[in-house]
């Protein structure tokens, strides 16, 4: 998604809570009509599709009533409007960094909009999956409008854990959208919303960027049950490959386990040299191995991640890797949630972002 896109997100936001704000105030009464879309356009300096976002948030929030040939309504009355309620399902918050700020971008437009927000399912290790199904009963209970779930990840049985989950949450016939990863493995796609980075595409940036400096050879680096993005990051690390003209090995793709040094030598021994981690968290760690066995980055070896965690600009070698645009994916999540109250029956879609490449010491030869 383009900088343009994400303002223009960000706008259709303002304007749904200024109108909300008029409306609240009694300046907009139940039963007027509101400014043509056109006239509206003009009065904020948005484009009409900006607009027709802005009411439809108002439309999902029981608020607005859009009638075809006639124009926009407003339907809230003193006893009449409807509070939204949503429920996150977030087993990785805590484990990370990247997902805290969507959740909290969410959150934001939540006490933003008057609306009830149900944190939970937040997981710590070791933890049942009867946890997170617990987590979803609440909110089945509670009768949430949308639910935003993140995948779980990292673990030996995630696959039928997730399985496991989203059944439940087909039974809830609750909406749902997906933060950051499909539940199924690529290129199987899943039955709900999901906003991420267009992981393929910086898998290929990130690759390119090492074949830039010269180099034949690129090697990815994974670790064991890690989400779904892994799979779509491969994909995008082998498109580059071949796109250069080379026929990516096998063994070129190691998952291993970046604090055990006896694998790490056995990668440095099959000849990688050049490497693309799957996220910065696999990378830092690496990049510690690396320098417990006297190997230096970036002379001896050189390394990328993803996300742009804190510590990726920390380390002793600065991370090169891909900044994940927080606040736009939960600005993306929001929109992807109010279109679905608004069209429950729209074919899922797979709303992907633009993420910004950050180049630094660690992939630069000298």
């Amino acid at each position: 998604m383009t900088d343009q896109t994400s303002e223009s997100m960000k706008k259709h936001l303002i304007i749904s809570r200024d109108l909300r704000e008029k409306i609240r105030l009694g300046l907009l009464p139940p039963g007027s009509r509101l400014a043509a879309e056109r006239e509206l356009a003009d009065a904020y300096g948005v484009s009409r599709p900006t607009v027709g976002r802005a009411l439809n948030d108002l439309v999902a929030g029981g608020l607005v009533e859009r009638r075809v040939g006639s124009g926009s309504f407003v339907t809230f009355g003193s006893s009449s409007e409807k509070q939204l309620t949503f429920g996150l399902i977030v087993p990785g918050l805590g484990r990370g960094e990247i997902l805290e700020p969507i959740c909290a971008r969410i959150a934001e437009w939540a006490a933003a909009e008057d609306y009830s927000l149900n944190w939970g399912g937040s997981r710590t290790e070791g933890e049942s999956l009867a946890t997170l199904l617990k987590t979803l009963e609440g909110h089945v209970t509670r009768r949430v409008d949308g639910i935003f779930f993140q995948p779980i990840e990292l673990e030996s049985t995630h696959t039928e854990m997730n399985r496991k989950m989203i059944r439940h949450l087909k039974e809830s016939q609750i909406p749902v959208v997906l933060l950051d990863a499909d539940y199924l493995p690529f290129p199987e796609r899943g039955d709900f919303d999901i906003v991420g980075i267009d992981n393929i595409r910086a898998a290929w940036v990130a690759t390119d960027h090492l074949l830039s400096q010269g180099k034949s050879r690129i090697d990815f680096v994974t670790r064991p049950f890690t989400a779904t993005t892994a799979d779509r990051r491969i994909h995008g690390y082998r498109l580059s490959l071949l796109t250069a003209g080379i026929s990516p090995e096998k063994h070129w793709i190691h998952s291993i386990d970046p604090e055990n040094h006896e694998e790490v030598t056995a990668m440095l021994k099959s000849g990688a040299r050049d490497l693309v981690c799957v996220n910065d968290e696999t990378a830092a760690i690496l990049m510690l191995s690396l320098e417990e066995l006297g190997i230096a980055v970036p002379d001896d070896v050189r390394i990328t991640g993803f996300d742009d965690l804190k510590y990726a600009r920390l380390v002793r070698v600065p991370l090169t890797t891909m900044r994940q645009p927080c606040d736009s994916i939960g600005d993306a999540a929001i929109d992807a949630m109010l279109s679905r109250l608004e069209r429950p029956h729209q074919a899922p879609r797979e709303i992907l972002i633009e993420a910004e490449f950050m180049i630094r010491a660690s992939s630069i030869s000298k």
